[in-house]
């Protein structure tokens, strides 16, 4: 009799300890999904207090410290957690730390073991093609973006960044076709038409590429990126009053030494020398040392002998 009571309490101490850990735990996770990543290490602390072998524990606590850039913590939690329980999710959560301090090869290795405990995971083979593009593997890249919109067809990062590749690559058609796909996918999206028009440039056409990055203004009208590109476009164009107002819209924003620059340089065209050195100058000033070549040969004046 007395074992069987003590069996019983056996039980209600390893009940008690389960729901107290599965507690703590979706304490830990809702910190860590809310930005409370001390908050998160706290509960995840309060488990492995507990339970020192709580594979969850060390995956969640890792990830807390990858959140606060504390590298060599979040490295030994995913390891702890993996010897534990290996599996996709720790697997995955120290590719990403290695990705993320540059530590490429081991980062593919790692997304290599996550796939294969998980080999429908889209994400996990969207950040091993990005992995492989940095380092130039650019097929690998190719085959890793197909297999994650094989997965998710709707994927639009996938499709622009592949496209990237494509373009890189001097697959034009192909690259088009990806931003084209990116577009439907997602129609409010400025990213899609400013790929698309800044693939059209590179093809010399003009006109499209144009069309394109007006068409991603009226979404962001203050994309930096687009205006210049667009700014370019109607320079090679030959359309200066088109650029100047670009080249405005972009230094109503923020003061551009690239944009003061290229303004400079529009008014030497236009004979307009006062405003052009006045631009070339400010540009020089704010570091855009191209403009010193031109401020010497038309802005600098000669003393006039006596």
């Amino acid at each position: 009799m007395k074992l069987l009571v003590a069996f019983f309490i056996l039980i209600l101490i390893s009940a008690g300890c389960s729901t107290l850990n599965n507690s703590e735990l979706e304490n830990s996770s809702d910190a860590l999904n809310n930005g409370y990543y001390q908050t998160a290490i706290h509960h995840a602390n309060k488990i492995l207090l507990l339970d020192s072998l709580n594979a969850e524990a060390y995956l969640l606590r890792g990830k807390a410290y990858s959140r606060l850039n504390e590298h060599d913590k979040a490295l030994n939690d995913f390891n702890s957690s993996m010897k534990i329980k290996p599996g996709f999710e720790n697997y995955y959560s120290r590719g990403l730390e290695y990705l993320k301090n540059q530590t490429w090869q081991e980062a593919i290795a790692d997304f290599d073991s996550a796939i294969s405990y998980n080999n429908f995971n889209k994400e996990a083979y969207f950040t091993r093609a990005y992995t492989k593009s940095l380092l130039e593997d650019f097929e690998g890249a190719i085959e890793d973006y197909k297999k994650t919109i094989d997965i998710d067809s709707n994927h639009f990062a996938a499709n622009i960044n592949l496209g990237n590749i494509y373009g890189r690559l001097g697959y034009e058609k192909d690259a088009l076709l990806c931003f084209t796909k990116a577009i439907i996918i997602q129609p409010k999206n400025p990213d899609g038409y400013f790929n698309r028009g800044n693939q059209k440039l590179i093809m010399n056409d003009l006109k499209g590429g144009i069309e394109d990055l007006e068409k991603s203004l009226t979404i962001d009208n203050k994309n930096i990126n687009a205006l210049f590109l667009l700014a370019e476009l109607k320079i090679k164009a030959n359309d200066n009053l088109g650029a100047f107002s670009i080249l405005n819209r972009i230094l109503s924003i923020e003061e551009n030494a690239k944009a003061l620059f290229l303004r400079g340089s529009l008014y030497l065209k236009l004979e307009d020398r006062n405003n052009a050195c006045g631009d070339l100058n400010r540009a020089g000033e704010l570091g855009y040392f191209d403009a010193y070549e031109m401020i010497n040969k038309y802005c600098v004046k000669t003393k006039r002998k006596k």
